[in-house]
């Protein structure tokens, strides 16, 4: 990203202090990863929604959407490419085509079924499909203005039909896209000649390209066109089926501001900028949506593709893709808040304290930390502040990169200080849930009987000191298959009869375990409650939906009462919700506490959203406005546990 906007004071000041809309752009969720055949260096979707993948010189199709299955479909003749793979392989609107730049000089166009095909000698960066039979092409030389140019593929290899739509980009080639009504964007992908800055974006409208290309006289970009963004490389240009702009691509050669992650531009932004003048502000969450669903790495650099028909958004790297889908409806149920921590610097908290029960109070962190807790270095100063403000006892992990698991007790050592104990449950891809205890683990488990499903249940005694307790307290931790599908809704019914099955089996002699009686039970993780409200009630309830497989319901609670949802608020707001935490106002509530209220003494929690902390507040307690924002896209939640 350039230097056109820098962050003066004022701007700082109200990008801490402003408070946060409820309109946050937030319109898809990481779903999933999936691996992509060979060595893949060239992605696009074909018009009956399936992907359609270059991995060398072949091809390879999906199966059938959204399988992320894949069959060879043949080879490309002729196709030698440069040390970066090709620069660009685009499907045609109706299917019949697909266009690749060589990165060496030369542009192909190729029948999809016969994969017959013919090469123009023509330069290239990317391009996009302006209609079946014209492409447009942005090109340029490092060190001189870049262009976009349209080729009349059906034209004569020998004398290519091209005309300059627009000229005196002022650096090097970026993506190019059109829009819905056949508006095009394009960009600087480098800076060198100016005045434009790596990552600048411009509109040129359709009435205005089409002129230009009628009349031969090309538009220029550092003079005419709308400004929409200065952002990323301004690369990998293209729309997703609600009209948002998606920008890959990284600055990693200019300034190094903008790298590690991809942006979508909400389409109310882009209007905006074209219909009043005002540029997307790239720190608004109102406009702007970032994706870095790689956490393995912290300088990704991410092209993306959106499939109108299933309406996924497509990140990939290497030949890994990442699928991001439509952002999911909240949950049914909001229960009523049951307390909340008291209003002190909680890193001044010694373990087994809190300021109104000495010496009896258990503090539990549940949070899902998104792959980022020691595996992204980028992020390590802000866990840190994070951890030592919450001082947790026992914390709760989910997404936890498995990894990683070597480093965890010296990192929490360097952290938080004494030994720690570790479970890692069930691997799901790179990531587990983890049990992290100041106190010894004992009869520990990942999994259920019969088994729960998708990540498991982890599940540990708290072997307590009885010089200050005098009950043990068992962790139940999870992470429930996430969205809203009859198939997802089934997985997380599944793992809620587990649990309930587990419970019980606690609760009656014999069996898989037996613990002592009113032993205190807590639930407690990423529950992921959308659509059907059935796993939840069966929660707190004990109904089992599949007695035949998990037995016979049973009320969990020592009381034979329901299970207590502890549901506790941010300090600042009273908002129970944690999820997104980029926003002072999340809107679902997908991480929950849920316990044995009738064997404790009493509970109070709290959700720590730093973005809604006041500047005195951030002082006092060492954080950080965005701390909370940049660790996780889940907030932390903290319980209190008094124990008798």
């Amino acid at each position: 990203m350039g230097n056109r906007f820098c962050l003066t004071p004022l701007l700082i000041l109200w990008l801490m202090t402003a408070p946060v809309s409820a309109e946050d752009f937030i319109p898809y969720t990481f779903e999933t990863d999936c691996t992509l055949p060979g060595k893949a260096n060239g992605l696009d979707i074909l018009p009956d929604g399936r992907i359609l993948v270059l991995a060398g010189n072949d091809l390879f199709s999906e199966s059938a959407p959204g399988t992320c299955e894949f069959k060879a479909v043949g080879s490309v003749k002729g196709l030698e490419t440069g040390s970066y793979g090709p620069a660009f392989f685009r499907i045609s609107p109706d299917g019949r085509y697909f266009a690749i730049g060589n990165n060496k000089g030369r542009i192909g166009i190729f029948n999809f079924k016969s994969l017959e095909g013919r090469w123009f000698s023509l330069p290239h960066f990317d391009a996009a499909w302006a209609g079946n039979s014209l492409l447009a092409v942005t090109a340029g030389k490092f060190g001189g203005y870049a262009q976009v140019y349209l080729l009349n593929v059906n034209s004569s290899i020998q004398a290519p039909e091209i005309s300059t739509l627009i000229s005196g980009i002022g650096g090097a080639s970026a993506g190019i896209a059109f829009d819905g009504k056949g508006n095009l964007y394009t960009g600087n992908g480098f800076e060198s000649l100016g005045p434009s800055h790596t990552g600048t974006i411009k509109r040129f409208s359709s009435t205005a390209w089409h002129r230009a290309w009628k009349n031969a006289t090309p538009l220029n970009f550092e003079k005419e066109g709308t400004f929409i963004v200065d952002i990323l490389s301004a690369g990998f240009l293209g729309f997703d089926a609600s009209g948002n702009l998606h920008v890959g691509g990284s600055d990693k050669f200019g300034e190094g501001l903008d790298v590690n992650f991809a942006a979508l531009i909400r389409k109310s932004a882009l209007e905006r900028a074209v219909k009043e003048g005002i540029p997307v502000e790239i720190h608004d969450p109102e406009a702007l949506f970032r994706m870095d669903p790689d956490t393995q790495n912290a300088v990704s650099e991410y092209r993306l593709i959106a499939n109108p028909l299933t309406r996924e958004l497509i990140l990939w790297t290497g030949s890994t893709a990442y699928v991001y889908r439509p952002g999911q409806k909240k949950g049914l149920i909001e229960p009523r808040a049951t307390g909340d921590l008291p209003d002190k610097q909680d890193r001044t908290r010694k373990p087994g304290n809190s300021p109104d029960n000495p010496g009896r109070t258990l503090r539990i962190l549940t949070w899902n930390l998104s792959g980022n807790f020691i595996s992204n270095a980028g992020l390590d100063k802000a866990f840190e502040r994070i951890l030592s403000h919450l001082s947790p006892d026992v914390m709760v992990f989910q997404e936890f990169t498995a990894p990683m698991g070597n480093k965890l007790a010296q990192r929490l050592e360097k952290i938080l200080g004494r030994t720690w104990h570790l479970f890692g449950g069930m691997k799901s891809g790179i990531y587990q849930n983890m049990i992290a205890s100041r106190y010894p683990l004992s009869m520990t488990a990942e999994d259920t009987l019969p088994p729960s499903g998708i990540r498991g249940v982890t599940t540990a005694l708290i072997d307590l000191p009885d010089s200050r307790f005098t009950k043990d307290i068992y962790l139940m931790g999870i992470h429930l298959q996430c969205c809203d599908s009859p198939e997802f809704n089934k997985e997380r019914q599944r793992s809620a009869d587990a649990l309930i099955s587990r419970i019980r089996d606690i609760k009656t002699a014999g069996g898989h375990i037996d613990l002592p009686v009113n032993t205190p039970v807590v639930i407690l993780g990423d529950f992921n409650f959308t659509g059907s409200p059935g796993p939840e009630l069966t929660i707190q309830s004990g109904k089992i939906s599949d007695e035949d497989l998990f037995g016979p319901s049973i009320r969990p609670d020592w009381d034979g009462s329901n299970l207590t949802d502890l549901a506790p608020g941010d300090r600042v707001s009273g908002n129970i919700h944690t999820w997104p935490s980029s926003t002072g106002k999340p809107h679902i509530r997908y991480d929950r506490i849920f316990y044995t209220d009738a064997v404790v003494v009493g509970a109070k929690g709290r959700v720590l959203n730093t973005l809604t902390l006041s500047r005195e507040e951030l002082e006092k307690t060492g954080l950080k406005k965005e701390d909370t924002q940049m660790t996780s896209d889940h907030l932390p939640l903290v319980m209190d546990l008094v124990l008798p």
